[in-house]
């Protein structure tokens, strides 16, 4: 250890593991900023204030992204909508023309 604080000594550097960068992340965010004592109050303020804003945008991304989810299923369901009224009208004027057809048919018949 003297060595290395005496710089005589390198230490080796490994790569972390995924597993470990989740588990600091993990440990990381669950530091209440409350809990460090050598931080000062306004320090202490100031990290809460950025903290705040951030959660705050996205609940309300979360209500947009909600509600947008909503508009998009109403505007699918106009959409369906309007493509079921368009297939019947497009059937009933298939059935007419075939109707008028048969009728043609019916009437070029010669009579005696």
């Amino acid at each position: 250890m003297e060595k290395i604080i005496a710089g005589y000594m390198e230490i080796p550097v490994m790569e972390m593991t995924p597993a470990e960068k989740i588990e600091i992340q993990t440990e990381v965010k669950n530091i209440k900023i409350e809990t460090i004592p050598e931080l000062s109050m306004e320090l202490k303020e100031e990290v809460k204030q950025q903290i705040e804003v951030p959660v705050v945008a996205a609940a309300v991304s979360k209500e947009a992204r909600k509600e947008s989810s909503v508009k998009m299923d109403e505007r699918d369901e106009i959409q369906k909508n309007i493509e079921e009224e368009r297939r019947k009208k497009e059937e009933e004027l298939k059935k007419l023309a075939e109707e008028k057809k048969k009728k043609d048919r019916a009437s070029n018949i010669p009579t005696l």
